[in-house]
Protein backbone atom coordinates (compact mmCIF):
# COMPACT_ATOMS: atom_id res chain seq x y z
CA UNK A 1 0.00 0.00 0.00
CA UNK A 2 1.31 3.45 -0.78
CA UNK A 3 0.88 4.70 2.85
CA UNK A 4 2.96 2.30 4.50
CA UNK A 5 5.76 2.88 1.65
CA UNK A 6 5.75 6.47 2.51
CA UNK A 7 5.92 5.65 6.06
CA UNK A 8 9.40 3.25 5.23
CA UNK A 9 10.77 6.01 3.35
CA UNK A 10 9.71 9.48 5.39
CA UNK A 11 9.08 8.04 8.62
CA UNK A 12 5.91 8.30 10.75
CA UNK A 13 6.58 12.12 12.14
CA UNK A 14 7.70 13.14 8.83
CA UNK A 15 5.06 12.23 6.81
CA UNK A 16 2.31 13.33 9.11
CA UNK A 17 4.52 16.68 10.02
CA UNK A 18 3.87 17.53 6.06
CA UNK A 19 0.68 15.64 5.72
CA UNK A 20 -1.18 15.09 9.01
CA UNK A 21 -4.85 15.84 9.09
CA UNK A 22 -7.26 16.68 6.34
CA UNK A 23 -9.31 19.64 5.62
CA UNK A 24 -13.49 18.77 5.60
CA UNK A 25 -15.84 22.09 4.26
CA UNK A 26 -19.30 22.12 4.41
CA UNK A 27 -22.03 24.39 2.63
CA UNK A 28 -25.28 25.60 2.60
CA UNK A 29 -25.78 27.84 -0.74
CA UNK A 30 -22.55 25.78 -3.10
CA UNK A 31 -21.34 29.84 -3.05
CA UNK A 32 -20.28 30.32 0.70
CA UNK A 33 -18.11 27.70 2.41
CA UNK A 34 -16.68 27.00 6.00
CA UNK A 35 -14.56 24.47 7.52
CA UNK A 36 -15.75 22.04 9.94
CA UNK A 37 -11.71 21.07 10.41
CA UNK A 38 -8.63 21.82 8.92
CA UNK A 39 -6.55 19.35 11.00
CA UNK A 40 -8.47 15.78 10.78
CA UNK A 41 -10.45 16.59 13.71
CA UNK A 42 -7.25 17.50 15.73
CA UNK A 43 -5.66 14.07 15.00
CA UNK A 44 -2.79 14.42 12.37
CA UNK A 45 -3.18 10.46 11.79
CA UNK A 46 -6.82 11.34 10.26
CA UNK A 47 -5.20 11.69 6.48
CA UNK A 48 -8.76 11.81 4.62
CA UNK A 49 -12.50 10.76 5.35
CA UNK A 50 -13.25 7.22 4.10
CA UNK A 51 -17.17 7.57 4.35
CA UNK A 52 -19.81 10.08 5.45
CA UNK A 53 -23.46 9.50 5.95
CA UNK A 54 -26.49 12.19 7.11
CA UNK A 55 -28.53 10.55 9.97
CA UNK A 56 -31.30 11.99 12.33
CA UNK A 57 -28.44 12.70 14.89
CA UNK A 58 -25.72 14.24 12.37
CA UNK A 59 -23.38 13.93 10.21
CA UNK A 60 -21.25 10.64 10.72
CA UNK A 61 -17.68 10.39 9.34
CA UNK A 62 -15.20 8.05 8.56
CA UNK A 63 -11.80 8.73 8.52
CA UNK A 64 -8.80 6.97 6.90
CA UNK A 65 -6.34 6.25 9.94
CA UNK A 66 -3.39 3.81 8.93
CA UNK A 67 -3.52 3.23 13.06
CA UNK A 68 -7.00 2.16 13.31
CA UNK A 69 -9.65 0.80 13.11
CA UNK A 70 -11.05 2.53 16.67
CA UNK A 71 -14.41 4.78 17.30
CA UNK A 72 -14.27 8.24 18.39
CA UNK A 73 -17.15 9.39 19.57
CA UNK A 74 -17.26 13.10 21.42
CA UNK A 75 -19.31 13.69 24.86
CA UNK A 76 -19.20 16.74 26.23
CA UNK A 77 -17.02 18.50 24.17
CA UNK A 78 -14.26 15.91 24.15
CA UNK A 79 -13.04 13.46 21.92
CA UNK A 80 -13.41 9.69 23.38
Amino acid sequence: EDVVKLMKQWGVEQLTRRYGGFALWRTHDGIHWEPVTRSGFSNKYNWGVRNFASTPHGLFVATANPFGPRVAIREQGEWK
